[in-house]
């Protein structure tokens, strides 16, 4: 009858554990049983984590990102599980190589086994497979985690608030409020694309950002360091992926 349940089980699960990481030739799962608790599936061998019920968890490529019963935030990686905070972690998020999360106004990030703290000073951050994007409010800067660096980008006016902000794979958008400037970050570079924008509509893919440009009305597409015009006129719906 278990074996029944625990086939049901994760078949159920696939679709957002096995199926994603499969994609980066992994094979990794977390669920938990009738009895609460928690399990990861990995490349074949199913193994129990924690005998009381985990509070919360996401699965990334190659790790498990967890909350114990007690607050404890907890990875799970090749095999082992290990402790990175006692208590409560406010808000993280796991991709296919990195898992970040905030303490307060403190962010950290995951990175193959290393923790890396990237500011005491942000409210709130975005994600993709390979980077991190994030406003630093006591250096007033634009600030961006990718493949092991830190980078940063400056403003000028003082006390920047973030309006709105999305990450792709590997590239990252955002509107600053005070400022009212919409910026996007691609391969090391922050790059200042309208200021005095009211808002902007954009979604962002790998390697590009979609969005109405408003000075001129016209919808636009940021590719691999371009802007290229896409049509005069706003679509009525669009949608991003990864490109090749």
């Amino acid at each position: 009858m278990r074996s029944l349940f625990l086939l049901t089980t994760l078949a159920a699960i696939s679709l957002i554990g096995i199926g994603r990481a499969r994609s980066q030739g992994g094979g990794l799962a977390a669920y938990t049983d009738y009895l609460r608790r928690f399990y990861v599936f990995d490349k074949g061998e199913t193994r129990i984590l924690e005998e009381q019920q985990v509070k919360s968890f996401k699965v990334g490529g190659t790790a498990v990102a967890y909350v114990d019963y007690a607050d404890n935030f907890k990875i799970y990686h090749k095999g082992q599980v290990e402790t990175l905070e006692i208590g409560t972690v406010r808000n993280y998020a796991t991709t296919e190589y990195l898992i970040a999360y905030s303490l307060t106004d403190m962010l950290k990030v995951w990175d193959n086994g290393t923790v890396k703290t990237l500011s005491a000073n942000t409210k709130e951050f975005a994600i993709g497979d390979s980077l991190i994007i994030f406003y630093d409010y006591y250096f007033n800067s634009i600030n961006a985690y990718y493949r092991g660096k830190i980078y940063s980008k400056r403003l000028r006016r003082v006390g920047s608030t973030i309006q709105k902000i999305a990450a792709g794979p590997n590239i990252a958008a955002l509107i600053t409020a005070e400022d009212r400037s919409f910026w996007i970050f691609y391969r090391g570079e922050t790059r200042l694309i309208n200021r005095l924008v009211e808002d902007v509509e954009f979604k962002v893919g790998q390697d590009i950002v979609a969005y109405m440009d408003q000075p001129t009305r016209t919808f636009k597409a940021f590719y691999r360091g371009e802007i290229y015009d896409v049509e005069d006129f706003k679509p009525k719906s669009y949608w991003m992926g990864r490109g090749r």
